[in-house]
């Protein structure tokens, strides 16, 4: 020390070093040794959590090594059905303190801990969410999740659900409607039978209203089958479907294909109330695929006699039926009886399908005719009226073309359709009028023609023009066919056998 303090007066600059030394420390002491205690607690902090993650795997890995027992049916739907909302919608924060229970209960929950596991009503509460309104896909799914655990809860209780009820906010029965609910907005529809006999294995007696509310709930997630099931349980606990739940039935049938049964629901609804005019149009499609006239006559005429409206919808859906079955007259005398009602509710399609009932049969005088009557009733024929009666009259080409120049003055145009037609009669009466008119007709429709329809088209005509005889017309024809940007080999003869499969 004496050695030590006669350097320090013997050398001034050891003097000046250790005052700079001792500042320093003043300034950085402080820091230096927040920073020593901070790298020690890190340390010490990364070494308890690698050992608890070494314990928690092996916890994990014993619990898998013990066999799990097989899931239940709802549990299999309510395990898919959250799988699904987790990776699709996120947790709602702001919801009632009902779901805040229900996922305490469920969420980081050991599954074999009873202590921790809600009462039976609590979990009827948590799971029905008053009946389910406003709820994302998860909540519904743990909804589905939470009857799971109180499945387990009555078991360990030795008690029912309506039971556990009596303590709960809800009734049984809207318990159980909640969660069909829950079921079918979670995706998880299947479901919806086994918690049906859930509720029958509990003894909760079932209402009418329980399952149209299934039914109505499936039907929206186009469950068609799933539903019609909910009427083979409505019959086995002996109700009678309300008028409106019959009409929804036949819907259903009509959806799944299943005709008959359609037909059953319809006979019965008609037993019990009068049929809707939806029910009615229902069955019309069902006649209609059938091909069964005489039902749908019988049906039309059943409305009538019931005071339910007709319009022209189901009426063309009658008169398709019967022309379908090669009965025109019976369509003639319902097209005359809508003529004669009060109001009359035929229109122009009604007046086109008894035309399209006699082109079918070749008679083009009274596909004429019934023009006539749809003029003189007050309506305005369009292309497809035309182009049927023109189909019909082409063997007599010359009336085809009186057609033609009727249809301009009623304001149309020929289109196609009309020039398809027209062109396919030149093969049964190839006159060089007709063939120029035709390529009039080309000529105007142009560009409108696609290339292959206009390709065979021109073919026809240049074949029809050299079996006329007159070389001037077939010239004609080939310097058309220019002008149109045509090589004869792009519209050769050969290929005019191919334009009735184009049109």
């Amino acid at each position: 020390l004496m050695v030590f303090s006669s350097a320090v007066v013997d050398f001034p600059i050891i003097a000046l070093l250790l005052d700079y030394s001792l500042d320093l420390w003043h300034l950085i002491g402080v820091e230096l040794t927040i920073f020593v205690f901070t790298v020690a607690g890190a340390l010490l902090f990364k070494t308890i959590s690698s050992r608890y993650e070494k314990n928690v795997r092996k916890s994990n890995k014993l619990q898998s090594e013990q066999p799990a027992a097989e899931p239940t049916k709802i549990q299999r739907h309510s395990s898919r059905a959250t799988s699904d909302a987790k990776n699709t919608l996120p947790i709602n924060p702001n919801m009632s303190a009902n779901c805040e229970l229900l996922e305490r209960s469920l969420q980081l929950l050991p599954q074999d801990d009873k202590r921790l596991r809600p009462e039976p009503w609590q979990l009827m509460d948590a799971s029905s969410f008053d009946n389910a309104r406003g709820l994302s896909l998860q909540r519904s799914a743990l909804a589905l999740k939470a009857y799971t655990e109180l499945q387990a809860s009555l078991r360990e209780r030795g008690i029912s659900l309506p039971d556990a009820a009596q303590h709960s906010s809800v009734t049984a029965l809207d318990f159980y409607i909640a969660l069909v609910q829950c079921a079918i907005r979670s995706g998880a529809s299947e479901a919806v039978e086994a918690i049906i006999a859930d509720m029958a294995q509990q003894g909760v007696p079932r209402s009418l209203h329980c399952y149209e509310s299934a039914m109505k709930q499936l039907a929206c997630q186009k469950h068609f089958r799933l539903a019609l099931a909910m009427h083979d349980h409505v019959k086995a606990d002996g109700m009678t479907p309300s008028a409106t739940t019959y009409s929804c039935l036949i819907s259903f049938a009509v959806e799944v294909g299943d005709w008959e049964l359609a037909g059953t629901f319809f006979e019965q609804l008609g037993k019990v109330a009068v049929p809707s005019i939806r029910a009615y149009m229902a069955m019309l499609r069902v006649y209609s695929k059938q091909t069964d006239w005489r039902s749908s006559v019988q049906a039309i005429r059943d409305m009538h006699s019931r005071g339910v409206p007709v319009d022209a919808l189901a009426l063309n859906i009658v008169l398709a039926t019967a022309v379908a079955a090669n009965q025109v007259e019976v369509v003639d005398s319902l097209v005359r009886e809508a003529e004669e009602a009060s109001p009359p509710f035929c229109d122009v399609v009604s007046y086109n399908t008894l035309v399209k009932g006699y082109v079918q049969r070749g008679d083009a005088s009274r596909a004429l005719q019934v023009l006539d009557r749809l003029i003189a009733f007050g309506l305005e024929p369009n292309g497809i009226t035309f182009n049927s009666i023109i189909d019909a009259a082409v063997r007599g080409s010359e009336v085809a073309w009186e057609l033609v120049t009727r249809m301009r003055s009623c304001g149309l145009h020929p289109d196609k359709f009309t020039c398809s037609i027209l062109v396919k009669g030149l093969s049964k009466d190839p006159t060089p009028k007709h063939i120029r008119d035709t390529l009039k007709l080309l000529l105007d429709l142009g560009w409108t023609l696609d290339a292959p329809l206009r390709s065979n088209l021109y073919s026809a005509v240049r074949l029809a023009a050299a079996q006329s005889g007159d070389p001037v017309l077939a010239a004609q024809t080939m310097a058309q066919m220019r002008r149109q940007d045509m090589s004869p080999m792009e519209a050769a003869p050969k290929r005019s056998c191919e334009f009735g499969r184009t049109t």
